[in-house]
């Protein structure tokens, strides 16, 4: 779906990164989207959801739950979904998939193009760091109010480093101060150590990355199928 002026609706909106998106919206993204409704436990309707083209969805787990509820059971044409909410399930993500075989859904537990570029590296890196006998482990601090541990992002760069095993992959979980977001992950031989990471200092990055990608999501000429925040880096970055 296209159009001049891209109609959202934020999910969670009262949420740190709601607020975010929609303060986006209002005014660096004015020219080329809109916000249609704010949706959260407290306010909104999801009846509203039926006039915009996408959802952007950062609540919790049960959030996203009534919000594929409500798109599973609708009757109307289903707008396009950008999931950003973390410590979702298996069953989350056998429910996102289904609906992606109706409309277009993008989910990822971290919407920094730079945590993107990061697990690119580390995809790269990995296989040989560990041909030459180094061992990974990662360091993950947020602020203190985050909930899930280790976190999405950290459970996104271990399935980076190790396809196979991610759970091999030491975390350590840091929570801290209103600390936005910091991923250390460092490669340890017999005499050294090599290390690299991605330190968000500022929150709007997350939310300025699901607006790039919903205006990406929505020039794409499919009507339906799932897509990952490294999608949507390959097609934009490294095509």
């Amino acid at each position: 779906m296209t159009s001049d002026k891209l109609s959202i609706a934020v999910f969670g909106a009262s949420g740190r990164m709601g607020t975010s998106v929609i303060e986006l919206l209002k005014s660096e993204y004015a020219g080329r989207a809109r916000l249609e409704a704010a949706i959260d436990s407290h306010s909104g309707n999801l009846d509203d959801l039926a006039k915009v083209t996408t959802v952007i969805d950062f609540s919790l787990p049960d959030g996203t739950s009534a919000l594929v509820d409500w798109m599973e059971q609708s009757k109307n044409p289903l707008p396009n979904l950008l999931c950003g909410t973390t410590g979702l399930t298996d069953e989350h993500y056998s429910r996102l998939r289904k609906l992606a075989k109706t409309t277009l859904v993008l989910h990822t537990n971290n919407f920094s193009t730079g945590v993107a570029a990061l697990s690119a590296i580390l995809r790269y890196a990995s296989p040989m760091l560990k041909s030459l006998a180094y061992d990974a482990r990662m360091i993950e601090t947020h602020h203190i109010h985050k909930l899930d541990a280790p976190s999405g992002t950290a459970k996104t760069l271990a399935q980076a480093l190790d396809p196979l095993g991610p759970d091999r992959i030491d975390i350590e979980s840091v929570r801290e101060g209103e600390v936005v977001g910091k991923h250390e992950v460092v490669f340890t031989s017999a005499a050294d150590q090599i290390s690299i990471g991605h330190n968000a200092t500022d929150r709007t990055l997350f939310a300025r990355g699901a607006i790039d990608a919903a205006l990406w999501l929505d020039q794409l000429d499919e009507s339906s199928g799932i897509y990952t925040m490294e999608t949507y880096f390959q097609a934009r970055f490294r095509s």
